[in-house]
């Protein structure tokens, strides 16, 4: 990508799989790769229809209690969960597990859109049942799921 063409193709939410080398992060997560290669655009599709459905407690309470073992269960799988929005962003949500407390500061799911017009379908508040893949480990939140869609 270091004539920067590959770029022109994508939108915001794309997802990709790129390989090169990893000059530096950020405080926030944030990658600068240089002289690196897509290789991949949607290396997998999430299955929406035949989706594992969790229960969203359990769900971040194996993130919380072994991340490595989480991502071994959940990570790369499509999942479906019903939760509570808690914080929408200008390209996420934020949801929150029923039995979390005020105390609980990092037990909440970063969702982010496969279409962002299923941004406009949820208000904070209110639960959804949600399906997306799941990313793992997110930067500021228990976990991350990708691709995901309003049921």
């Amino acid at each position: 990508m270091e004539n920067n063409e590959d770029l022109k193709n994508f939108k915001v939410g794309d997802t990709i799989t790129i390989e090169g080398v990893c000059d530096k992060t950020t405080i926030f997560g944030d990658v600068d790769v240089r002289k690196c290669i897509i290789t991949d655009k949607f290396a997998v599709i999430p299955d929406y229809d035949n989706a594992e459905k969790v229960n969203i407690n359990d769900f971040v309470k194996a993130y919380k209690d072994n991340q490595v073992s989480a991502d071994d269960k959940y990570k790369g799988k499509t999942v479906e969960f019903t939760a509570e929005v808690t914080y929408i962003a200008d390209d996420y949500v934020v949801v929150q597990p029923s039995n979390a407390d005020a105390f609980d500061w990092d037990c909440d799911v970063q969702i982010c859109f496969e279409d962002m017009d299923d941004l406009k379908k949820v208000s904070e508040g209110n639960k959804f049942t949600i399906v997306g893949e799941c990313c793992g480990k997110a930067d500021m939140y228990t976990s991350k799921i990708c691709r995901a869609i309003v049921i």
